[in-house]
Formats: C-alpha cells, sequence, structure tokens
C-alpha cells in the first residue's frame, strides 16, 4: 500500500518541480537583463577633483531613494563627431537650427547621440533580438542623465536629460533653464554650476509626482488677458462718472470752481479788498 501510494506521488511532484525550476531561472534571467545600471564616471579629461566626483556620488545615492530612482552619469571626452559617426554627426543640428537652440531642442537634437552612449557604457543593444534586453535599454533612457563635456563638439557642455525627466519641462520652464545654462564653456566652474543645476532639478522636480512641468506660454497668454480685462473693469468703476477727469477731483469740486474763479462769482468780487470799486469789473 505504501509504495502504491508514493509512485503517483513522485510522478506528480517530479514535473511540477521541473517547472518551478525553470520558471525560476527564466525570471532570474529577464531580471537580471532588466537590472538598473551602475551611475557611470568617466571623466577622461580630468576635468572633477575627487571631491567633486564625491559629490555627484552622493547626489546618485539621494536620487536612488527617490519615486522614480533617477540617476546622473558623467562623461567627459575629447573625442570629435566622427569619432560617433563617420557619416553622420550624432548632433542632429538641422533640427536645432530649424527650430532654435533650446534645452528641449538640445534633447530632440541628441537622440542618437544618447542611444550610442547608452550602447557603449552598457553593453545593451536597442536592435537586440531578445525583448527583454530592449526593454532594458529602453529604460535606462527613461531614468539617465548624462552630463557630457566634449570640447570637440559645438555644444562643450551637454545635460542630455532623462525620458523621465523631460515631461517636468513646460515651453516656459524651457525657456528659463535654457538661459541659466551655459552649453559652450568647459570649464570646471561652469561644468560644476551645470552639475549642481541638473541635480537641484532632478531632486525637487523630476522627481516630484506632483510637478507638472510648469506654466506654458499659453496659459501666460491666458493670464495676461485675464489681469488686462481685470484692470480694465477696476479702472470703470473708479472713473466711471468722469472718465475725462484726473482722479481724485469730485463732479462738485469741478462744478464750484466753474462758478468761483480767481475770487468773481456771477459777476461780483469776493477776493481781498473787495470793497473798493475799483476792483469791480
Amino acid at each position: 500500500m505504501i509504495a502504491k501510494f508514493k509512485i503517483p506521488r513522485l510522478l506528480i511532484t517530479a514535473p511540477l518541480s521541473i517547472i518551478i525550476l525553470i520558471g525560476m531561472g527564466t525570471f532570474a534571467s529577464h531580471s537580471c537583463a532588466a537590472a538598473r545600471v551602475s551611475p557611470v564616471m568617466d571623466d577622461q579629461l580630468h576635468i572633477l577633483t575627487d571631491s567633486q566626483k564625491e559629490q555627484i556620488a552622493a547626489e546618485n545615492e539621494k536620487l536612488s531613494h527617490k519615486p522614480t530612482k533617477q540617476q546622473i552619469w558623467f562623461i567627459s571626452t575629447d573625442k570629435t563627431p566622427s569619432d560617433f559617426d563617420k557619416v553622420n554627426s550624432p548632433l542632429d543640428l538641422e533640427t536645432i537650427s530649424e527650430s532654435g537652440f533650446s534645452l528641449l531642442n538640445l534633447q530632440q537634437a541628441t537622440l542618437d547621440f544618447v542611444n550610442d552612449l547608452t550602447s557603449e557604457y552598457t553593453d545593451l543593444n536597442q536592435d537586440s533580438d531578445d525583448p527583454t534586453e530592449k526593454q532594458a535599454f529602453n529604460e535606462v533612457g527613461d531614468y539617465v542623465t548624462i552630463i557630457l563635456v566634449a570640447p570637440n563638439f559645438k555644444y562643450s557642455v551637454m545635460p542630455l536629460l532623462s525620458g523621465d525627466s523631460q515631461v517636468h519641462i513646460s515651453d516656459v520652464r524651457d525657456f528659463i533653464m535654457t538661459r541659466q545654462l551655459n552649453f559652450k564653456d568647459d570649464s570646471q566652474a561652469n561644468v560644476m554650476h551645470t552639475v549642481n543645476f541638473v541635480s537641484a532639478f532632478l531632486n525637487t522636480k523630476a522627481t516630484n509626482k506632483d510637478d507638472d512641468g510648469g506654466i506654458t506660454f499659453g496659459e501666460l497668454v491666458w493670464i495676461l488677458i485675464g489681469l488686462v480685462v481685470v484692470l480694465g473693469i477696476v479702472h470703470h468703476i473708479r472713473h466711471r462718472n468722469d472718465p475725462h477727469k484726473p482722479f481724485g477731483i469730485s463732479p462738485e469740486m469741478d462744478d464750484a470752481s466753474a462758478k468761483y474763479d480767481n475770487g468773481w462769482l456771477d459777476g461780483v468780487y469776493y477776493g481781498e479788498n473787495s470793497g473798493d470799486d475799483s476792483f469791480k469789473n
């Protein structure tokens, strides 16, 4: 009886165990492929000091505890555009010239460039046949912001913002942020200004789920129109009795001044020495 009971049980549990092990192996391989990459610090030009590198590492540690877990990569290189692409520039300068330079337009012009850098530093392939690897590649672009210093490029200091952070930049914020950054000064002071600026933006805006990118130019126009209408109504209420008179002069005072001009009232002078007939008209 005991032998007859164990055999069927083994027949059931053995295949089930194999299925579970296969599933765990598949899940583990997918998890490894989709694991978040480590922050990159590749200062080939030795622009930053050790303490400044530690500051960026501290910022990444702080960002790792935020809801969207953003990252900052720092890369400095003396490579030229042709080192990345022998035929085409990795910067789509035509797009920038057509739409005008701004921080957001720079992001659009560097899409291929960011993909190249992502492949170089993660060994992930955007065109991989493995859907998990392809997904991991795309996710890197969502949470990684690259601060690239490349003196041989037209724009030598380029903050290449993550996809998640870009949705927190309205056209007004884009206008303001563009004018707070210098994209052509690769000095250490300006590079660190860019690092600090980007770090502050990521910590306060890009990782804040309640931040909608700020006001837009369209909304700003409607606000200005509303202010003009309100001021017009206030002006009309304050001057509705006599809009042609200066503010502060009542109609009664105006009427009195018309009758009493330099001491004369209805042809009779009531001013100083009014008793002297020589002063009468």
